[in-house]
C-alpha cells in the first residue's frame, strides 16, 4: 500500500467528486425512472455522463425489456462488460441485444444462447 499525503488525498476525493457529479449531470434526465437491471448497468459505466441515456420513458422502458429478456436467457453476465464499457462497445452490445430481442418476437432464427 502507497502512502498518500493529506494534499493529494483532498485532490483525489476532489477529481472524483468532480467526476461523480458530471455523471449523474447528464443521465437519466429526472423525469425518466429507469428498471434495476439499466442502474446495474449504469452503475461504474465508462460511458455514463456522455449523453442523457436513456433520453425518455419510452427508451427506459424498451432496453429494461430488452435486459429482463436477456437475463431470462441467462446472457446478462456475458454482456455486462460490454454494457458497462465505451460508449462505441455499450451502443454496440445493446443493438445486439434488440435484435435478439425482436427477432425472438418476430420469429427469426439466430444464435442458439440468446434465441433459446
Amino acid at each position: 500500500m502507497v502512502a498518500v499525503g493529506p494534499d493529494e488525498l483532498t485532490r483525489i476525493i476532489a477529481e472524483r467528486r468532480a467526476r461523480d457529479l458530471a455523471r449523474r449531470r447528464y443521465c437519466p434526465p429526472n423525469h425518466v425512472r429507469i428498471g434495476t437491471l439499466t442502474a446495474t448497468v449504469m452503475d461504474d459505466a465508462d460511458w455514463r455522463g456522455q449523453d442523457e441515456f436513456p433520453s425518455s420513458q419510452h427508451v427506459a422502458d424498451e432496453v429494461e425489456k430488452v435486459l429482463a429478456y436477456v437475463v431470462a436467457k441467462g446472457q446478462f453476465r456475458r454482456y455486462l462488460g460490454a454494457l458497462r464499457g465505451r460508449k462505441s462497445q455499450f451502443d454496440s452490445a445493446l443493438f445486439e441485444l434488440r435484435v435478439a430481442f425482436y427477432g425472438k418476437a418476430n420469429c427469426l432464427k439466430m444464435r442458439e444462447d440468446l434465441a433459446g
